[in-house]
């Protein structure tokens, strides 16, 4: 059975522990363990330890149909997914140290540099608080950026060098229990510690784009119930919105699939993505965020007030949306103004 299928198969339980996950502010364990035995969080995992090496494109179509079920669940997946992506560039012990005991090994972050490090004999010496570590209640390690004198870094701490800080009390994605992390003078070797110039930039278009998975499979779970809930489908003006808020939500899937495929094909050259093509690319995935949230917002406008009761999941994926676009990578104004910078000056 494809990965595609498997997250298909969730569906159905997500959905029936999608408000115990909002109470809890974390997936239950049961909804983790059902994505690591499924095979889900390793998708970008190499095969010698037993990940599938999976094309980019087929990850993302596993988180969109995830979020039918939960988007919380499916924005977990694509953060322990795509961390394996960069665990796979540390050197062979440090994967060892990660995967060598349990393949299944998840891995949470906060990737912007905002720690601060020094560099000292064998390693460096880091201390920060880091937000918007999703999933890290059932990670074993973080991934931190961190500044030094020389530039960004990035960290792998094990469970035993940070303090998680339970303050996820929010509106929308409550169950990625995306907490604060902590660490004071935490001594990191050079073999868990990587330049960003070796680890982000040359992912920098990967580790956009895979966050608007989930974002569009809440967009298509959006639309769906939306079709369940209007009253009059032989209303001319209901029928000409679902016909364009679909055009629209499929053209953001046709924009960020042809991304995925650039992706791909590059990590299978093993050529990095031309500067302005990366740029293109995290343009592309704002854009496509933002015309998916349009729509959610539309949906969720059209239908009566009974959408506002707690138990009704239009509500729910509005939420969840509106959350995930809020995260830097999906806001439009930046992306775009790079790309325009780039382009507008022939680089």
């Amino acid at each position: 059975m494809s990965a595609i299928h498997l997250a298909q198969k969730l569906v159905p339980l997500l959905n029936e522990r999608a408000a115990e996950t909002e109470v809890l502010r974390a997936l239950p364990e049961e909804t983790v363990r059902d994505l690591v035995e499924a095979g889900l969080t390793r998708l970008l995992q190499p095969v010698r330890y037993g990940g599938a090496n999976e094309r980019v494109a087929t990850y993302m179509e596993v988180c969109a149909a995830l979020s039918h079920g939960c988007v919380s669940t499916a924005w977990c997946n694509f953060v322990w997914g795509v961390h394996n992506h960069l665990i796979a560039l540390f050197p062979r012990a440090t994967q060892e140290e990660v995967w060598g005991s349990d393949p299944g090994t998840l891995v949470s972050a906060s990737l912007g540099p905002v720690g601060a490090a020094k560099v000292v004999k064998g390693g460096l010496m880091l201390s920060g608080r880091w937000g918007f570590n999703s999933g890290c209640d059932h990670a074993r390690f973080l991934l931190l950026g961190a500044m030094t004198s020389d530039g960004p870094w990035l960290c792998l701490l094990p469970s035993s060098d940070y303090t998680v800080i339970d303050n996820w009390h929010v509106v929308g994605l409550r169950g990625t229990g995306s907490k604060d992390a902590e660490a004071d003078e935490v001594f990191v070797p050079f073999a868990r510690a990587l330049r960003f110039s070796n680890s982000i930039e040359p992912s920098r278009a990967l580790l956009t784009l895979v966050i608007a998975g989930p974002v569009l499979g809440a967009a298509e779970a959006a639309l769906e119930r939306y079709r369940e809930l209007i009253e009059k489908p032989d209303d001319p003006p209901g029928r000409q919105r679902f016909a364009r808020i679909a055009a629209q939500i499929h053209s953001a899937r046709l924009l960020l699939m042809e991304a995925a495929r650039e992706v791909d094909q590059s990590l299978v050259d093993g050529d990095a993505l031309e500067p302005l093509v990366q740029l293109r690319i995290a343009r592309d995935t704002a854009f496509a965020s933002v015309k998916c949230q349009e729509a959610v917002n539309e949906l969720f406008a059209a239908v009566s007030g009974r959408t506002l009761h707690e138990c009704e999941p239009l509500q729910r994926l509005w939420r969840d949306v509106t959350a995930g676009c809020s995260h830097a990578r999906l806001r439009w104004d930046a992306p775009a103004e790079a790309w325009a910078a780039a382009a507008l000056n022939g680089n």
